[in-house]
């Protein structure tokens, strides 16, 4: 049978590794979008072969990258949702058994 140290040192670790696959995403997330404010980006459907629209900066295009992401990747969205909410639950749970 696992001892109550080990059991609480588990929990601290698994809570621990939750919490970075939870924060991993949403950095990658807005790197890409300050990447793009600064760097620039085309806009999605402006322009065929070698005939591109005008790159745009800034706020504009972080926005434009971050809601790329939102809506063509609405499925990981939702189960990073789904993470956050079950890592948040399970981080109370750890504080409350650590208590004890």
């Amino acid at each position: 049978m696992i001892n109550i140290k080990l059991k609480k040192t588990i929990l601290v670790v698994l809570d621990t590794i939750l919490i970075m696959a939870t924060i991993v995403p949403v950095l990658v997330l807005l790197k890409e979008c300050i990447e793009a404010a600064i760097v620039g980006t085309i806009p999605w459907g402006f322009g065929y072969g070698v005939d591109y629209g005008e790159k745009i900066f800034g706020i504009e295009a972080f926005f434009y990258v971050m809601s790329f992401y939102l809506a063509f990747f609405f499925v990981l969205v939702a189960l990073w949702a789904m993470l956050y909410v079950f890592t948040s639950f399970f981080t109370v749970f750890t504080l409350v058994y650590l208590k004890k």
